[in-house]
């Protein structure tokens, strides 16, 4: 029988792989402290755990695009466009900020010059009208300016705003239906997003309820806390929270003004995710003035810029994103709402298994790549933040 002989040199060189880490670079485990909670003195939601060694094992499955190979197609060609030039059939619902069409009206074909922002009834609806099975209406909004990405601020607003136009109308103001109470607000940029259309476009659901786990989880950490979490960790620096997690966000805070807090996540549910914090306790986007909306819109566009700047070489160029914006289970609940800025990278088991997400990057020494790139960025669009 052949016996492996204890070689020193490999065990010598094992030291913080196959699990035998030291003891300042062991794995760290962290809670989402806006998505955890304490239930039977134990911490339930999303959890993460740091590993920034990881960022040395071999990557051998990835395709890597540069930048200046991504191209956009003539917007003559996209299907949105056709509809805002009235060539195509839709059931508007909002134009920036009016109300121009209701969910049971007709298709029709209308020329939309007039407005830049566009929410307009989902043709292809993955929910019902007419029956409280999957009941809701879903909703698809887009801008004038024709843009495949998170790369101009102007379609972000235009966007935001009519959504939100087309929410109120639905759920506020009760447009043909009582029971709509829950707003749901996304955008899929990109293909690995799963978005079907090039150009960018964000999308809203008004349901009657949302019993998800997620929401779930969120809620009860917002109801866990005596005052309000999100308020606190879009103004405070240095904080302990509800699960007795001790928060220090001076070096991970990217950008803000009076309005909005862009920052690197405690526990980043995927890597190279950034969250934006409102100020002002806002229950859902419906609840948000213009200005606010505008410092919003702008901080998905640094966002969107700031992960490209930092994307790392043996990774492919991270240019879809999921953007959620986490708001309450009914507009009744006094719930703060948050956005996460999600990088499109394929789930990994564990995330599957038991909402448990493994990344290497660390929150802070992102953060500090990220600022050492925000002066070039913000030069860039100067114009419409001012």
């Amino acid at each position: 029988m052949n016996v492996m002989k204890d070689d020193t040199n490999i065990q010598s060189n094992s030291i913080n792989y196959w699990g035998n880490y030291e003891e300042e670079k062991r794995p760290k485990v962290r809670y989402d402290p806006l998505q955890s909670f304490i239930e039977n003195n134990k911490i339930f939601g999303f959890r993460i755990h740091l590993i920034p060694l990881r960022g040395n094992r071999p990557r051998e499955n990835v395709i890597r695009v540069k930048k200046d190979q991504l191209n956009y197609t003539d917007k003559e060609t996209s299907i949105l466009m056709q509809i805002y030039l009235g060539n195509d059939f839709a059931i508007p619902i909002a134009g920036d900020d009016k109300c121009i069409g209701k969910p049971t009206d007709n298709p029709r074909k209308l020329n939309f010059e007039n407005y830049k922002g566009i929410c307009i009834l989902n043709k292809y609806s993955p929910l019902s009208i007419n029956h409280t099975e999957a009941g809701g209406i879903s909703l698809v909004a887009f801008s004038h300016k024709y843009t495949e990405n998170l790369d101009d601020v102007s379609p972000i607003y235009d966007i935001l705003i009519s959504i939100q136009t087309a929410l109120r109308s639905l759920i506020i103001d009760k447009s043909n239906r009582k029971d709509l109470v829950v707003p749901v607000v996304f955008f899929n940029v990109g293909p690995s997003s799963g978005a079907s259309l090039k150009q960018l476009h964000g999308q809203a659901y008004a349901v009657n309820s949302a019993n998800g786990l997620l929401t779930y989880a969120f809620m009860k950490s917002f109801a866990q806390n005596n005052d309000c979490l999100t308020c606190r960790l879009s103004r405070e620096n240095r904080l302990i929270d509800h699960i007795e997690q001790e928060l220090d966000q001076t070096d991970r805070i990217i950008w803000e003004d009076q309005y909005v807090r862009l920052l690197s996540p405690y526990a980043p549910i995927r890597p190279f995710s950034l969250r934006i914090l409102p100020k002002n306790h806002r229950n859902w986007l419906g609840e948000s003035t213009k200005e606010e909306i505008h410092s919003i819109s702008y901080a998905l566009y640094l966002a969107h810029n700031l992960i490209i700047s930092v994307s790392p070489s043996g990774w492919p160029l991270l240019t879809d994103r999921t953007i959620v914006f986490r708001q309450s289970s009914s507009i009744d609940y006094d719930y703060h709402y948050f956005v996460d800025i999600l990088p499109c990278l394929p789930l990994g088991g564990s995330e599957l298994i038991d909402s448990l997400s493994i990344t290497s990057i660390d929150p802070d020494r992102l953060a500090a790549s990220m600022k050492r790139n925000l002066d070039e960025i913000i030069n860039f669009n100067k114009n419409f933040y001012e």
